[in-house]
């Protein structure tokens, strides 16, 4: 049949029988690049996507398990998600001034519900504290430590007898973190949320991240989508850095007088 004999209801379908041919075979050709590309290739595509996602949609995704039968799991979460999750884990700190309490910084409650480190600085070891939870319940926090080389503050929380403890962050190892990947902090007399990238995973300094933020956020917790924590925030002149747990236990470990 000549091309010029046939209607336009025919025409119509057979441009749509060439799209769909034609879509078909991209697909395939696509899939089978995909398959033969560099693992490399393949991992800044899929993050290109995933940060694409994150920015428009403000989902996350959280890492892939490999489970027993080799099958794949992944599981999503939104940043609302992330922040409900780590929210009661950070505390405000108050000290005493003239006019009463005065809001010092932001805490991260780390390694048990009764310790609390921070960066947030003017804490004096063996001074008296207080720590606003996140259920607006006031307790006592005890200056353990207060070095002045790293900046960082420990301190131990007072519970009353029947108090119930909070939850310490779930600490991310170096391992699990990844150049590039999506980083929220959170800090604030009220919980207050940024959100950014990580830079920079030196092996023995502080990591870099593109956020930028006010002392508030001192002291509070680096998060990644996952969920985990991957450090304490340290902010100078609006310049946002993270110190890796493994400085905090280091701290706590080290033998008294060093």
């Amino acid at each position: 049949m000549d091309i010029e004999q046939l209607t336009k209801v025919q025409i119509v379908l057979l441009v749509l029988l060439v799209s769909f041919v034609t879509s078909m075979a991209t697909g395939i050709v696509t899939v089978s690049l995909m398959d033969q590309s560099p693992e490399g290739v393949t991992y800044t595509i899929n993050r290109i996507i995933e940060q694409s996602a994150e920015a428009v949609t403000g989902m996350v995704v959280e890492d892939t398990e490999q489970t027993q039968d080799t099958s794949t799991v992944s599981s999503v979460k939104t940043v609302a998600d992330v922040v409900a999750e780590v929210a009661p884990s950070v505390v405000s700190l108050y000290g005493v001034s003239e006019e009463g309490e005065a809001y010092i910084g932001t805490g991260t409650i780390v390694f048990d519900g009764a310790t609390v480190a921070t960066t947030a600085s003017g804490i004096v070891a063996g001074s008296s504290y207080t720590a606003r939870l996140s259920n607006g319940t006031h307790v006592e926090a005890i200056a353990r430590i207060a070095d002045a080389v790293s900046g960082i503050s420990v301190l131990s929380l007072s519970f009353v007898e029947g108090m119930a403890q909070p939850s310490p962050v779930r600490i991310a190892t170096k391992e699990q973190l990844r150049l590039g990947q999506a980083l929220m902090i959170l800090g604030g007399e009220g919980v207050e949320l940024a959100t950014g990238l990580l830079t920079a995973l030196p092996e023995e300094e502080m990591f870099s991240t593109n956020i930028l933020a006010g002392k508030r956020f001192s002291g509070g917790p680096a998060i990644t989508s996952a969920g985990a924590c991957a450090g304490l925030v340290h902010v100078s002149e609006g310049v946002v850095s993270i110190v890796p747990f493994g400085t905090v236990t280091a701290l706590m470990t080290a033998p008294e007088g060093e």
